[in-house]
């Protein structure tokens, strides 16, 4: 009487996953199935696409199936185990002569991939080659493989497109130093509005104080019977017509009625926000705030005739805080800790990274 057992074999089983509308390579968990068996599962986790994973077993087992999951798609695939034929192992490869071509585009614009490169691999094997390529792309491959045995080649296209997109820059005062040509700051008291530019350059050691939100702030004290005011000139790169978005934000506080003489009145702090219009030649209120602490006004303009009200097409940008007006003996401070504006635009063409992949049956001659 004989007696079955059953044998344990590792096996090795490597792969590719693939996004199937776009041959993207993509992140997740590879699951191998016992059909016999279901309960001697073994997972592992992948990324970029290239899984690998062993499994013990059974000379019972066939069929093995294979379940990828990157946590939005799920794909699956089953094969068939079987003993290499020994005669194959023995056979010696010869050299092929392969020829392939191709044009690559972008899946999301439709656009050629006009350049990059084309890289083709022989999986199982440690032949691969690549070259570059402008426009349609062609390569010559030369691997020694087995005739009568089936390899995948593994082709592999990459290049950059080039894309309207939207860009943001930000204008602050990092590196400003007196007396500066571009971005400016100056301080003013007075009892009426300052037009523009007409106040003093702030320092250096002013510029440092307001370049970054970091608790360092300029400090500027009026006259009596007067308000303090500080102004920010931005000169803007974008061309006017391409900007989407504006964004003014200013971090600051202002304190009046300060002085000896002015023991009877209490403290204001009220500090106002105002952007120069350059269609009307006026300074437009745009927000204020009373706290005795440095608090932060911002506003956001997406309307294109608002955006043009307040940059004009030389690029220039005017902000301004003032202080309440202080009364006899009285003086006013006003305080800002940073201020920037960013502007978002499309007027710069986007450089995009692209990358797909093909797998292609080929049996050797």
């Amino acid at each position: 009487m004989m007696s079955g057992y059953l044998v344990k074999a590792s096996v090795v089983t490597q792969g590719t996953a693939l996004y199937y509308h776009t041959g993207q390579r993509v992140d997740g968990d590879v699951t191998v199935i016992p059909v016999e068996n279901p309960a001697n599962k073994t997972k592992t986790t992948f990324t970029d696409g290239a899984w690998s994973i062993d499994f013990n077993k059974t000379n019972d087992v066939q069929y093995l199936t294979f379940i990828i999951d990157d946590n939005e798609k799920i794909g699956y695939t089953q094969i068939k185990l079987a003993t290499e034929n020994p005669s194959m192992s023995r056979l010696n490869c010869t050299t092929q002569n392969i020829s392939l071509s191709g044009y690559s585009v972008d899946i999301n614009s439709g656009d050629p991939i006009t350049s990059g490169d084309v890289k083709v691999s022989v999986l199982d094997t440690d032949y691969a080659n690549t070259t570059s390529f402008s426009g349609i792309w062609d390569i010559d491959f030369h691997p020694c493989l087995i005739p009568g045995k089936i390899y995948t080649l593994q082709i592999l296209v990459s290049g950059l497109t080039y894309g309207y997109g939207e860009q943001t820059t930000i204008y602050d005062f990092s590196g400003i130093t007196k007396p500066s040509s571009t971005h400016k700051a100056t301080e003013e008291s007075s009892s009426t509005d300052p037009g523009l530019d007409e106040g003093t350059e702030a320092l250096t050691s002013d510029y440092q104080d307001i370049d970054a939100s970091d608790n360092n702030r300029w400090d500027y004290v009026s006259g009596t019977y007067e308000r303090a005011y500080q102004q920010f000139r931005f000169i803007i790169s974008e061309d006017i017509d391409s900007i989407v978005e504006l964004k003014i934000l200013h971090e600051g506080s202002a304190l009046g009625y300060v002085g000896t003489e002015c023991v009877d009145y209490p403290p204001d702090y009220g500090i106002y926000l105002y952007l120069w219009n350059f269609s009307g030649s006026y300074w437009k209120f745009e927000g204020l705030h009373f706290s005795d602490d440095d608090q932060t006004i911002t506003r956001t303009y997406t309307n294109p005739d608002e955006i043009n009200d307040f940059i004009n097409q030389t690029g220039y940008l005017y902000i301004q805080v003032k202080s309440v007006t202080a009364d006899a003996g009285c003086t006013c401070h006003i305080y800002t800790d940073f201020v920037k504006a960013e502007v978002t635009s499309t007027s710069n063409l986007v450089p995009e990274y692209k990358r797909g992949e093909i797998l292609q049956k080929y049996p050797a001659r």
